[in-house]
């Protein structure tokens, strides 16, 4: 209903709404110089666009439109900067809620990172082997769980489990909370603990914990920043 009425009303009732009206006719802007450009030798770019990829693909007309091709621009870049600051927020909140957790990284970053004006104080390298900072990396995004609905998906073929015969063509979805708020594989899951994923974490059924921290999806359905 939104959508039917004209931009200037519902920017006249929301404001903020006009800053997504403008980021869409951007968008769709971008996406209309990129379609002119496709054949243009020396436009091309050195790293092509997702965009430039599926203007390429075999996907119909219709959803090769401008308007389709902003929509899925102006979700990727939702999806890229509202769960990453929203996981920032669920981080720094806990960290500084918890006067040991606070204490021990710091000590660890200092020890890291002895000179912060260094070429590579913050080496992406570098921090990635910190072991307490990627516990609180984990921790982090463990408890912001960016999307809450259920996933599902269409199984094509009979998928048994446990005792029961899933038949091909039923849709079957779970929520990354199933998982990540698992008292079995997260004991007291609502506790904020990067100890738990000091050293080689396993699970109760001895595979690595990394199987069981499904914040960015797995497989086929893995969240497309993570290709």
């Amino acid at each position: 209903m939104m959508e039917m009425l004209p931009e200037k009303w519902s920017a006249a009732m929301n404001p903020e709404l006009g800053k997504i009206f403008r980021l869409q006719h951007d968008l769709r802007n971008t996406i209309a110089r990129i379609r002119s450009e496709q054949g243009i030798v020396e436009k091309q770019p050195a790293e092509p666009t997702i965009f430039h990829e599926m203007m390429k693909s075999d996907l119909s007309d219709e959803d090769k439109k401008d308007r389709r091709l902003g929509d899925e621009a102006q979700t990727v870049i939702g999806a890229g900067l509202s769960t990453t600051a929203w996981a920032l927020s669920c981080a720094s909140f806990y960290v500084i809620d918890n006067p040991p957790v606070l204490a021990k990284l710091r000590k660890e970053l200092i020890a890291a990172i002895p000179d912060v004006n260094a070429p590579d104080a913050f080496s992406f390298l570098k921090l990635e082997k910190l072991e307490y900072l990627r516990g609180v990396v984990r921790e982090g995004i463990r408890l912001s769980h960016g999307v809450t609905s259920r996933i599902p998906r269409i199984m094509t073929h009979p998928v048994q489990f446990q005792e029961w015969t899933i038949p091909p063509w039923t849709p079957v979805s779970m929520t990354v909370m199933d998982v990540h708020f698992d008292p079995e594989l997260y004991p007291e899951p609502l506790v904020f603990k990067p100890e738990r994923w000091l050293g080689n974490p396993k699970a109760p059924d001895g595979e690595s914990m990394e199987k069981y921290w499904v914040a960015f999806g797995k497989g086929t359905r893995m969240c497309l920043g993570m290709q």
